[in-house]
């Protein structure tokens, strides 16, 4: 494209109109969907708050609960760094003698494997945060009365 020339201006003026002609008819169905969206969000929010509360009160009437949940994060946690390990592991694997560059097919394999032992690691270590947070909001909730 060269810009020099005039019917390259032409094109790029029409181009803005018709850009600026669309927008106009268009807007008023993104501001509704839009506007969906973030009521089905903000009615998302709420009500996992409701539900992480009462997670809260459940582990603050039965102590019993905690330990377990303690226990559950504690091995999630082991989990995912074992994945992580592997993972490493795997990736580490493909280049084991740095004189001969490994087939393809072994770095393609090696990798696949890494990055399915990476969203495992990523599935063990949010559901342990998970639990941490719950049993962090009890110790904040016996503490100071409040779940934070």
């Amino acid at each position: 494209m060269n810009i020099e020339f005039f019917y390259w201006w032409v094109s790029a003026v029409v181009v803005g109109i018709i850009i600026n002609l669309a927008s106009d008819y268009l807007k008023p169905y993104i501001d509704k969907i839009l506007a969906t969206v973030s009521s089905r969000w903000k009615a998302r929010v709420e009500r996992k708050s409701v539900e992480f509360e009462e997670l809260v009160q459940a582990h603050d009437n039965d102590p019993m609960l905690v330990l377990l949940t303690t226990a559950e994060a504690t091995r999630l946690t082991v989990h995912s760094l074992l994945n992580l390990v592997f993972s490493l592991g795997l990736t580490g694997s493909a280049m084991l003698d740095p004189s001969r560059p490994p087939p393809r097919i072994l770095v393609a394999i090696t990798a696949t494997m890494s990055l399915i032992t990476l969203l495992f690691f990523a599935f063990f270590f949010t559901a342990a945060h998970n639990k941490s947070k719950v049993l962090h909001a009890v110790r904040s909730y016996q503490s100071n009365g409040t779940a934070i």
